[in-house]
């Protein structure tokens, strides 16, 4: 039975980081009260940033089911009998952890993965001396222990196997695999000087991804440039990525030596005589987006020391900047830290025979161009930044963008690390969006292309053409955005969508006659079998990266070649 309403909200565009605040807390409100209210406060959230800045009067029709939990799920089960999920980081492993508790005993959830391991940007991606973030494996560790879950892994969709397999095998398949590509400069010496490159790389060269860490040229352009005499190191971007560089590059080996750390890298790490490294971003310290965690981390270094210039702190405090810090607490602490930095001046007055390293807040710094180095012109040397300040865009509560002043500085480096976000790249058979490089979707459910009516009311109401029994989560999904918890509500949307479709007799009919993934590869013929790592191959993995590592006094230490992974998981 299913009963039917017609809701009315008033929505205000927000102005300003308060009143978003004020309108997440609404809408985490409408989350608590059923699925429909849910339905309807992320379809609100989704399309909040195409609302106009005058009200908005939305009408939303309700579906509120009567029927129990118990029964929806029942339905589920008996309409799912497999699902195949691309990818197998937090974002597909949450997927695969709700999905499970509303299927029945005779349903399968297979996890597809282009890596051996598990776990995605757990492993690959943070950092070695964050182990208390890298304990969420843990969890995953048990959905996997669940009989009706499956691995594969070394299994790389769109190569091994194509989506038209997988839609014709899987009842369900979930699009998890995440952002494997960086976002660029578009600047001049960018793409053509060594020693340019991008924070994913650096991350996943120290973090052990096979395709990095193995890299001889890679680590080899590192030793080489970090073992310079005074080396200086430029990260453009100040998220918590850009941090976790910065400070991996400002610790001393020995503080890193008990973590997970690659070897390869904790070597070129000890050849190291970096100097200084700047953090640079385009805008004022007050819209930063790294952490208050993250920085404290990095004033509290070791052997280094973290200062800012105080002129361009001053620079950044425009009057909507503190009218936005005095609204929100946590940026005004974080705000209050930076402002409490020693200046550059003043550290070296305070030890000038240090022989730590220095670490650089730069604000309000455009980059411009990169400019090769004399004595080694295929290599970088310096950056040209243009000086900004900050306007707020479109007037009085707009969003605060940097402007360029026109005046220039030029900035020595050796190493320049690009750090300004990710991006997802299409998958042969999968619908994608160019401008925003995520899946379109709408609660998860993927759809044709994305509905070209302006304003929220005509988007929300135009019809669109869905892909029957294709589903995204995670970054594929929303953007390379949040922390690891954030893809728990991904993933919470996208299960009942599935549910509800999956209630609603709208999956699709698979059409092979295959009893497994692994006859489905068979029947491609372009992967062996043999060399697909399941779930128990992987705990091999696993037990073998952790007895070397015990040798060494670390957690673990990882295996870097892509066939030895392999070799390991199927002897």
């Amino acid at each position: 039975m299913v009963l039917k309403a017609h809701v009315s909200f008033l929505l205000f565009t927000p102005t300003n980081h308060r009143r978003d605040n004020s309108v997440s807390r609404s809408m985490y409100a409408l989350l608590r009260r059923g699925s429909a209210c849910r339905k309807l406060a992320l379809s609100l959230s989704s399309s909040r940033s195409s609302v106009p800045t005058a009200a908005t009067l939305w009408h939303q029709p309700a579906c509120f089911s009567t029927a129990s939990p118990a029964a929806r799920s029942a339905s589920a089960a008996a309409s799912i009998r497999r699902v195949g999920i691309v990818g197998a980081g937090p974002s597909g492993f949450y997927v695969a952890k709700y999905l499970l508790k509303e299927l029945g005993p005779s349903a399968t959830v297979e996890m597809i993965d282009c890596l051996p391991t598990p776990f995605g940007l757990v492993r690959t991606g943070v950092a070695p001396d964050h182990p208390e973030v890298k304990s969420v494996q843990n969890d995953f560790g048990k959905v996997a222990e669940d009989p009706r879950f499956r691995f594969f892994g070394n299994v790389r969709v769109g190569q091994d196997v194509g989506m038209a397999e997988l839609r014709g095998f899987y009842d369900v398949v979930v699009l998890a695999y995440g952002a494997s590509e960086d976002r660029t400069l578009g600047i001049p010496g960018e793409d053509t000087l060594e020693g340019v490159i991008g924070a994913r790389t650096f991350v996943n060269w120290y973090n052990g991804h096979p395709e990095y860490a193995q890299d001889e040229k890679l680590t080899t352009m590192l030793r080489d440039i970090l073992a310079q005499p005074g080396a200086q190191a430029a990260v453009l971007g100040q998220g918590n990525v850009a941090l976790d560089c910065a400070r991996v590059l400002a610790k001393q080996p020995a503080d890193l030596a008990s973590s997970d750390i690659c070897e390869h890298a904790l070597e070129v790490l000890r050849q190291s005589h970096l100097t200084t490294m700047s953090v640079i971003g385009r805008r004022g310290h007050g819209q930063a987006a790294f952490t208050i965690k993250e920085l404290r981390e990095l004033s509290r270094i070791a052997g280094a020391t973290l200062v800012v210039p105080p002129e361009e702190v001053a620079q950044g405090l425009t009057p909507f900047t503190i009218a936005e810090l005095a609204q929100s607490r946590p940026r005004k602490r974080l705000a209050d830290l930076v402002e409490s930095l020693p200046a550059p001046s003043a550290a070296a007055a305070a030890a000038p025979a240090a022989a730590g390293r220095t670490v650089a807040l730069r604000f309000l710094l455009i980059p411009k161009a990169l400019l090769p180095d004399p004595a080694r012109p295929h290599r970088v040397g310096a950056i040209v930044l243009e000086r900004a300040r900050l306007q707020q865009e479109g007037g009085e509560g707009g969003r605060v963008v940097a402007v360029g002043t026109g005046e220039m500085i030029e900035m020595p480096c050796n190493l320049v690390l690009r750090s300004i976000g990710y991006k997802s790249q299409p998958l042969e058979g999968v619908p994608f969006d160019n401008r925003k490089a995520v899946v379109p979707n709408r609660q998860g459910r993927v759809f044709v292309d994305a509905p070209a009516a302006p304003g929220a009311l005509a988007a929300a109401a135009a019809a669109v053409e869905v892909v029957p029994g294709m589903y995204c989560t995670g970054w594929v999904k929303r953007g390379p955005t949040g922390i690891i918890n954030t893809n728990i509500y991904d993933a919470r949307e996208t299960v009942a969508s599935i549910v509800e479709d999956a209630g609603h007799g709208k999956l699709p009919t698979p059409s092979s006659s295959s009893s497994s993934l692994l006859d489905v590869l068979a029947k491609v013929g372009r992967k062996k079998v043999e060399e697909v790592v399941t779930w128990e191959g992987y705990r091999k993995i696993d037990a073998y990266e952790c007895e070397v590592g015990a040798t060494r006094g670390k957690p673990r230490e990882k295996v870097i070649d892509a066939q030895e992974l392999v070799r390991i998981a199927t002897k």
